[in-house]
């Protein structure tokens, strides 16, 4: 008796909430992403109740909630009710609660539409139309995403914007970086794309799109916070100017104009700057700790103003390319760390093909109990036409340690690293040779 009533009530005071063309606001981090659907409605005096029909598959329901546009409305209360079956419960039998009426039968199909089948007719119903599903115990089907019941007391009526809130996995994004180098003048032509995921069922209308950067905490899990906040639309520009630029307590925004739409299933690319002009520096660089046997070619890239750049760079994949009579030829994939302002981004192309490494441990000698002496030799050869400087990094395996002998002037680095700066002549061959004293 109580749910038939409840029904009715139900039935009676419900009002579906659709999109009318207003801005959303959907802020999307690493792996989830905070959605604000702006909705405009009529309210009545007394008693309101609301239905905001939502096929995410991915949203997290604890996390929504509701907030009102310069509003005060009394006995708010709200609820999620599932009413959308997952594709692999078709064949179950449910009953489907719709409009006015109860269609009871077998689930056919879920994709855009249910499609349920009764004893003598087949129906083809809009999700948004389903207010809830009710299904056997037995059958124990999968249920995602459905309504959010939303209740309140009005002292009056009039039109409102009422925004539902949450965060949900079916969204998801990559900052993608092409960097097209010209060697010859040590200048290249970057483009920087935001990939946005969405892997859900939801088509996302409308939208107003921020991507942040960073760690931030989404969950209570260990992390670090972000360090700083882009946000762009579906546009293409030639350069980050036409975005514009303000800092958000720790965080920096980029505001490209333009609204658009995240389509179900689909991955969208976002330009936040195109055929940008950027000088780099080139270097060869041997590091011990990483790979004792190759020599890496390091693309230096200053974040400056006055290298066109001077804001924040989100960290990203790299495509790096040369172009060679107007075909571009791939060179090499790195990563982009989250880069602030005046720091450098170094991007590593992969092992140098005409530069070999030999290096060789000499000899171990024990001075005493806790003390010993190592002795190392390394050769770099160079099979290219020119004369080629190399920055080689070697680590000392010791918190204390002293050089001893060196045929290379070196500097230190940091406590356990030595740096030396060699050249080496075309099809010639450099050997680097030093004794250092460890204690443990």
């Amino acid at each position: 008796m109580k749910k038939t009533i409840f029904l009715i009530l139900f039935f009676c005071f419900i009002a579906l909430i659709y999109s009318n063309g207003t801005e959303n606001y959907t802020i999307i981090y690493k792996t989830k992403a905070f959605v604000t659907e702006k909705n405009k409605t009529d309210v009545k005096k007394g008693e309101n109740v609301l239905k905001f029909f939502n096929n995410d598959e991915g949203i997290l329901k604890n996390t929504i909630f509701i907030t009102f546009e310069k509003e005060n409305f009394q006995n708010l209360s709200y609820k999620f009710i599932d009413n959308y079956v997952q594709e692999n419960n078709a064949g179950k039998k449910v009953k489907v609660y719709v409009d006015s009426k109860i269609i009871e039968g077998e689930i056919i199909t879920n994709t855009d539409k249910l499609i349920i089948k009764t004893d003598n007719l087949i129906y083809e119903i809009n999700k948004e139309k389903i207010s809830y599903i009710e299904y056997p115990v037995k059958d124990s089907p999968t249920l995602t995403a459905g309504s959010f019941i939303v209740k309140f007391n009005s002292k009056e009526d009039k039109t409102t914007n009422i925004n539902l809130n949450y965060f949900t996995t079916s969204l998801l994004w990559t900052a993608n970086y092409n960097l097209i180098f010209d060697e010859e003048e040590n200048e290249l032509k970057a483009d920087l794309s935001v990939n946005i995921k969405n892997q859900g069922n939801k088509n996302y209308k409308n939208c107003k799109i921020y991507v942040v950067s960073g760690d931030i905490k989404t969950d209570l899990t260990p992390g670090n916070y972000d360090k700083f906040l882009l946000k762009a639309a579906r546009v293409q520009t030639e350069n980050v100017e036409s975005a514009a630029l303000q800092k958000l307590s720790e965080f920096y925004e980029y505001d490209i104009k333009g609204i658009y739409d995240i389509e179900s299933k689909q991955n969208t690319t976002i330009y936040i700057f195109k055929n940008l002009s950027i000088n780099f520096n080139k270097e060869y660089i041997y590091n011990s700790s990483i790979d004792n046997e190759g020599v890496y070619a390091v693309f230096t890239l200053t974040n400056i103003k006055e290298n066109n750049l001077g804001f924040p760079l989100p960290g990203g994949e790299a495509s790096l390319f040369i172009q060679k009579n107007d075909i571009l030829h791939f060179i090499g994939k790195d990563f982009v760390k989250d880069t602030p302002e005046k720091e450098k981004v170094e991007l590593k192309s992969g092992r140098i093909f005409d530069i070999k490494v030999e290096r060789k441990h000499l000899f171990t000698e024990k001075i005493a109990n806790n003390v010993w002496e190592e002795k190392y030799s390394l050769i770099f050869k160079n099979y290219k036409d020119k004369k080629t400087r190399i920055r080689v990094l070697e680590k000392i395996n010791s918190v204390y340690w002293e050089i001893r002998e060196c045929s290379h002037n070196y500097k230190k680095i940091d406590t356990q690293t030595i740096e030396f700066e060699i050249d080496v002549e075309p099809q010639k061959s450099t050997e680097i040779i030093y004794k250092v004293r460890k204690k443990y």
